[in-house]
């Protein structure tokens, strides 16, 4: 039996993960399972999110021209992309990724953002990180866990008011895309993040939402939208409220080591059979591991 252990931070992605399915979160958190050698849409949403993060520090930080600025996010991009050899069939590799940050670049220019990045302590709101207390009991250590989450930027409208700003690739663009994100826990959780960064820094701006910048990725040409999202305060109370129960039932499962199964869509979702489904249809699936990788996630390492 390999290791069995339970996080001390939670992130949106363990989250989603547990309520898709708690045995799935045993599996993938408690015992570091995966079968994946690598996901190409993290690995170029990633190298996207990389060469957004270092135009940005260019053109805010250094003050440098679009052209040097742009450059320098594409070298970082390839960087953060590195030797993957996506599918044959894909469109997210690592030239098409830096022909959508060059597209993006020049569709909507740091110089003529509505957005700017909010100044926390002595950095500015880029690539900005939150972790958080959320007062429940690690069922190990007894310290008290955390939420936390990472996102792309902090930034003030013309307003004065601040929104969390993130970048999405994708592969199509449309209405069913742009209202994904009203509900999304994930936009939620960095409203919540961003509320008490403010706060620990002193800054009385109120967080209106989330601002979206989709990219898609299209077989010879790009795409974008800018989806804004409000968050009002009721939502980040009940969206915290849930994520603490969520939280409490996975610890009662691990405590017991008795994990409710969906056994219904969450098993292949979209035609997909999970990649944990071996496990779950033998009767002794403890002799079948050694076919998987064992690698923890830690949401608080970027890589």
């Amino acid at each position: 039996m390999n290791e069995l252990i339970f996080p001390e931070h939670i992130d949106n992605s363990m989250r989603k993960e547990l309520v898709k399915c708690q045995k799935i979160a045993h599996w993938k958190f408690e015992r570091g399972l995966t079968a994946e050698v690598g996901n190409e849409h993290l690995i170029a949403g990633g190298a996207f999110a990389k060469g957004m993060e270092v135009m940005r520090r260019y053109h805010y930080e250094e003050h440098t021209d679009p052209e040097i600025t742009l450059a320098n996010g594409i070298t970082a991009l390839y960087a953060q992309y590195g030797k993957f050899i996506p599918p044959s069939n894909s469109l997210k590799t690592a030239d098409r990724m830096a022909g959508a940050l060059a597209y993006y670049a020049g569709r909507r220019p740091f110089a003529e953002d509505e957005y700017t990045p909010v100044k926390l302590g002595d950095e500015l709101g880029i690539e900005v990180q939150f972790n958080y207390g959320i007062g429940i009991a690690h069922p190990i250590t007894g310290l008290d866990l955390s939420y936390c989450g990472r996102f792309d930027m902090l930034a003030y409208d013309k307003n004065g008011d601040v929104w969390v700003i993130d970048e999405k690739t994708t592969g199509k663009l449309g209405e069913a895309w742009v209202h994904q994100w009203n509900l999304d826990s994930q936009m939620t959780g960095y409203c919540w993040g961003a509320k008490k960064l403010l706060l620990e820094h002193g800054i009385t701006a109120e967080v209106k939402g989330a601002v979206i910048n989709g990219i898609s990725i299209l077989k010879y040409d790009y795409d974008h939208i800018r989806c804004p999202t409000f968050r009002q305060d009721w939502e980040i109370e009940r969206w915290y409220a849930q994520m603490l129960r969520d939280i409490s039932g996975w610890i009662t499962a691990f405590k017991q080591q008795d994990h409710n199964q969906v056994l219904d869509h969450a098993c292949a979702l979209y035609n997909n059979p999970c990649q944990f489904a071996k496990l779950c249809k033998s009767a002794n699936p403890e002799r079948i591991m050694d076919s998987y990788t064992v690698r923890f996630w830690d949401p608080m390492r970027r890589d």
